[in-house]
Formats: C-alpha cells, structure tokens, sequence
C-alpha cells in the first residue's frame, strides 16, 4: 500500500467514532438501548473498541450496520479512497495509489466505473 500506513491507526478511529456518535448519545444500533459499558477490543482488528449493550445483552462497534462493518480492507484503506474519490481521481490512479495487484486491478477499475 503506497500511502496507507499505521501512523493512521489512532485517528481514523476517533475520526470514524465522531461521525458516528456526533449528534447522539453512545447507543446500541440495534435495539437503541443507551445502556452500554465498555467491552475491550477485537484480536483481529486492532484498535476497535468494542460496547456491551445491556439492554439486548450483544456487542458492537463503531461500524456495526455500516457499509464498512464486514470489510476485509482497513478502515485507513477505505478513507484515503473516499478522498481519493472526492479529489476526482482516475479509477486506475486509485488502485495503483491503493496498491491494489495487478490481477485484481482490472476488476476494480471495473466496479469503480460503474
């Protein structure tokens, strides 16, 4: 990846959890329950913190309902994109920016064309 490092990692989180929590209370998304404690973090995804809901007794995180929730990719990979995007970058200077391989770059360029 040529410009997606981990020096990103502390502030993508604060960022992603301010957009999220900006106008409401820490809730539950699925029952809205406000009832929530502190639940560590996910082994396989540094970084996240996680909430238990007391109300439907589950855990979630700042991306759960989100598009982003079940990503394999990063959530530094998916912002530098969305700016990317926003600067109206080629679909092919994205991908190479991204560091996305040659066999999965025809792909992409496809989807990011549509």
């Amino acid at each position: 990846m040529a410009l997606v490092g981990s020096h990103l990692l502390p502030l993508h989180r604060i960022y992603i959890h301010t957009l999220r929590w900006r106008d409401r209370p820490l809730q539950c998304p699925r029952c809205q329950s406000q009832d929530v404690d502190p639940w560590g973090t996910y082994h396989y995804r540094p970084g996240c913190k996680r909430y238990w809901c007391n109300g439907c007794r589950r855990t979630f995180n700042d991306l759960t309902d989100t598009l982003l929730h079940q990503s394999k990719r990063s959530l530094p990979y998916w912002i530098l994109a969305t700016f990317l995007l926003c600067l109206a970058c080629s679909s092919r200077r994205i991908a190479r920016e991204l560091g996305v391989h040659p066999p999965f770059r025809m792909p992409w360029v496809i989807f990011m064309n549509i």
